[in-house]
């Protein structure tokens, strides 16, 4: 149902670098990015939501995270951007802050009751 295509874009720099790592590191053991980024992405969200502070008037967020600080920017192109704060223009968002709330309830909902094969062990200790 609420399956779309995402591309990944890396920025110039550290970004760009550590993705072509990441690749390079995929390929030689025989995975794919999105098995990486699949994992990565639960205690990102985790994180995120419980351990972030923004800073608006850097737009900059900092996500606390156990191995060190996480800095977040809004850049494009080398330039660091104010925060995308206005939802009304449609080129800007391509989905609503409701829309995106409906999909993480669907997800939570159907997690709840089927969980699929990979999520038993990215939940294994």
């Amino acid at each position: 149902m609420y399956n779309e295509p995402i591309t990944f874009r890396p920025r110039n720099g550290l970004s760009a670098e550590a993705y072509w790592e990441v690749r390079h590191w995929c390929d030689k053991n025989g995975f794919a990015f999105s098995d990486v980024f699949n994992a990565v992405i639960v205690p990102l969200a985790y994180y995120l939501n419980n351990f972030c502070q923004i800073d608006e008037a850097r737009s900059i967020a900092t996500v606390a995270l156990n191995v060190g600080d996480l800095k977040i920017a809004h850049v494009w192109g080398g330039k660091c951007y104010p925060l995308m704060k206005d939802k009304t223009d449609s080129r800007k968002v391509a989905f609503t802050l409701d829309e995106l709330q409906e999909r993480i309830d669907y997800w939570k909902k159907r997690n709840a009751e089927d969980r699929e094969p990979y999520d038993l062990i990215l939940a294994e200790k």
